[in-house]
């Protein structure tokens, strides 16, 4: 089966789907497009060989301006139902782009993550669920990452930017020196 977001909408209904997977043995896939840009797979490569040395922090950034007027009030479909709790769960911001922003950090790190702290927040007056977020978190293995969602932020295109902090081992001298990539996807 192939399935797009949302997904489900809780924690319960994830492990209860999680469970009817394991017991039937069939394939579920849930679609993260980004993942097929060559430029997310040369990064993945970068990782995978160790040109980059170790990753020791990554910055998400993943502005979209779309949300900064009540357009889900005006009946705009798109943000309708992304900011509509029975429709979308428990998340708009995150869990609309966020999804895609975590899918990358883990399919070019290869790691998961241990742990998350999260600011939400809505600006726009009478929305149910949040328009914009800030989150902290660290991954199996230390990795940091800081990811801004920025879903209120006034842009005209949507990006999404991963900076990365890296360790690489100079053999000649023995000492570490920083190298930063900048990708915009």
């Amino acid at each position: 089966m192939i399935c797009d977001k949302p997904m489900t909408f809780d924690l319960e209904e994830a492990l209860a789907l999680r469970d009817i997977v394991k017991r039937t043995g069939k394939v579920f896939v849930l679609t993260h497009n980004y993942t097929g840009y060559p430029m997310v797979k040369e990064a993945r490569e970068l990782v995978r060989r160790g040109t980059l040395g170790s990753i020791l922090k990554l910055i998400i950034e993943y502005p979209q301006g779309w949300l900064l007027r009540p357009i889900d009030a005006e009946g705009q479909k798109q943000a309708a139902w992304r900011t509509d709790p029975d429709q979308a769960g428990a998340s708009a911001c995150i869990g609309d782009i966020g999804t895609h922003a975590e899918n990358l950090a883990r399919y070019i790190t290869g790691l998961e993550i241990e742990e998350l702290r999260a600011d939400f927040k809505t600006y726009v007056a009478g929305r149910r669920l949040e328009d914009d977020a800030d989150l902290l978190l660290r991954y199996k293995g230390g990795l940091a990452v800081y990811f801004m969602p920025l879903g209120f932020w006034p842009v005209k295109r949507m990006t999404a930017t991963f900076e990365s902090m890296a360790t690489k081992y100079a053999q000649s001298r023995n000492s570490i020196t920083r190298t930063e990539r900048r990708a915009t996807v």
